[in-house]
């Protein structure tokens, strides 16, 4: 049997990191990292030298939860049959940004079937922030598969991991050069995300 490799890229505020995993028999496997600063002017350079060396494998792109809008909404039920349209007309009245200025993505996390409503789980990060770092992988010829932030990333990671996730409440916190996030999983499903920055010592 063949094994696959995928490489991840996670844009942070200080750096961009890659990682190449390669999928065997006996689970995936770490086959090399590189952190990149993204003010030097050869990031690009060595970004595309990473990825051609992996002859354009399954790329997976994440951004940072600082970067991005995320909120709970109660809706009625019915609004699921078109909850894209519906959110895409909502936007500006609940995040900072109109549907033609951001990106979004949603989950329904949640079902309430006394009161006919569902819990949706709104991520929206502006085009702008998205856009550079896709245009980056363009100039490399390389399309991600998808695009997710760090918090949702951990939490498939957990929930689709070869352990998987445990039923009830799951907190984690993600810490890095100076920035990190907090995390709280419930059944499954992320319920709480919030990000932070400190001074490192």
């Amino acid at each position: 049997m063949r094994s696959s490799s995928s490489v991840g890229i996670f844009f942070d505020t200080e750096r961009i990191s890659l990682l190449s995993i390669k999928s065997t028999l006996r689970g995936p496997v770490t086959e090399d990292v590189l952190d990149i600063e993204p003010d030097r002017e050869d990031a690009g350079e060595r970004l595309e030298r990473f990825l051609r060396a992996r002859d354009r494998q399954k790329v997976f792109v994440a951004i940072p939860r600082s970067k991005t809008v995320m909120v709970h909404l109660d809706l009625p039920s019915p609004t699921e049959e078109n909850l894209r349209e519906v959110l895409a007309y909502e936007l500006d009245g609940c995040t900072p940004y109109s549907a033609d200025r951001a990106y979004f993505d949603f989950q329904v996390i949640d079902r309430d079937r006394e009161k006919n409503t569902i819990r949706v789980l709104l991520v929206v990060v502006p085009k702008k922030e998205l856009d550079e770092r896709l245009d980056m992988l363009a100039r490399a010829g390389i399309r991600p598969v998808t695009v997710e932030i760090s918090s949702t990333a951990v939490v498939n990671a957990l929930v689709y991991g070869e352990e998987g996730a445990e039923r009830g409440l799951c907190g984690v916190v993600l810490a890095g050069r100076g920035s990190g996030e907090v995390i709280l999983i419930k059944d499954g499903a992320l319920c709480y995300s919030r990000a932070f920055s400190y001074a490192p010592e």
